[in-house]
Formats: structure tokens, C-alpha cells, sequence
């Protein structure tokens, strides 16, 4: 079964999107359940750094250019941009 994971996506503390993401566990079954654990954070925290395992407060650092495409749509305003 593939399941769906989301982020909600903030800048500057406001909400803007949420991006979708269907994990193909039928293809890649541990890579899936992996990056599911890690978008819900039911491994609680990390064995060495006791960090919290989990994406929650992430921020993005790089945007690919394929995933810049998406935020061709969203006004400079909501961005900072």
C-alpha cells in the first residue's frame, strides 16, 4: 500500500502550500517507510544525538530546479522573495 505524506509549508510564520507526497512503497518498500517515519516522527529521537527524528521545523536549503518550478505560482509577497 502506498501511503501519502505532507508538508506544510510556512514562510515568515504564514502558511502557504502543503506539498503532497505519494510514497511508492510497492517500488521501494524500506526507502518508503523510512522517509514515512521521518514526515511523522514516530521514531522519537535520534539513538547518538537524543535530536528529535523527524522533519518537523525543517527548513529548505536548496531547491532543485524542479521543485522551483512549483513556487513559480506563488506571489514575491508570500515568499520574501
Amino acid at each position: 500500500m502506498n501511503h501519502k505524506v505532507f508538508f506544510d509549508i510556512t514562510v515568515n510564520g504564514k502558511p502557504i502550500c502543503r506539498i503532497v507526497i505519494e510514497l511508492l512503497a510497492n517500488t521501494t518498500p524500506k526507502t518508503a517507510e523510512d522517509f514515512r517515519c521521518l514526515c511523522n516522527g514516530e521514531k522519537g529521537n535520534g539513538k547518538l544525538s537524543e535530536k528529535p527524528f523527524h522533519y518537523k521545523g525543517s527548513s529548505f536549503h536548496d531547491v532543485s530546479f524542479g521543485v522551483n518550478r512549483f513556487w513559480e505560482g506563488i506571489p514575491p509577497a508570500m515568499t520574501g522573495a
